[in-house]
């Protein structure tokens, strides 16, 4: 019976740039908390990758008003000095 060790490096919680993107599936806006400090921008792009909407924000909790976006799945960016970040969310009737 041989032992094998396998040595893993450990997981990295960084809780300074927890995001929330709520609620998802969305109607007529869209809610976001995150620990990310500074300017953030947040762009909408359709599935296919065409941008359609651009929101600049400095606050850590802001709403994205999406009435006027169809029903479907969308990329949201979330970009700081620090990193970018996707999430696919779906707007719903």
């Amino acid at each position: 019976e041989a032992n094998i060790t396998i040595k893993l490096p450990l997981a990295t919680f960084e809780p300074e740039t927890e995001t929330i993107i709520s609620p998802n599936p969305f109607q007529n806006q869209i809610l976001i908390q995150t620990k990310i400090n500074g300017l953030k921008t947040v762009r909408i792009y359709t599935i296919d990758g065409r941008l359609i909407k651009t929101d600049n924000f400095t606050t850590n909790d802001f709403k994205i008003e999406t009435t006027s976006l169809k029903a479907g799945l969308y990329l949201l960016e979330l970009e700081s000095n620090k990193e970018t970040k996707v999430f696919r969310v779906l707007k719903i009737e």
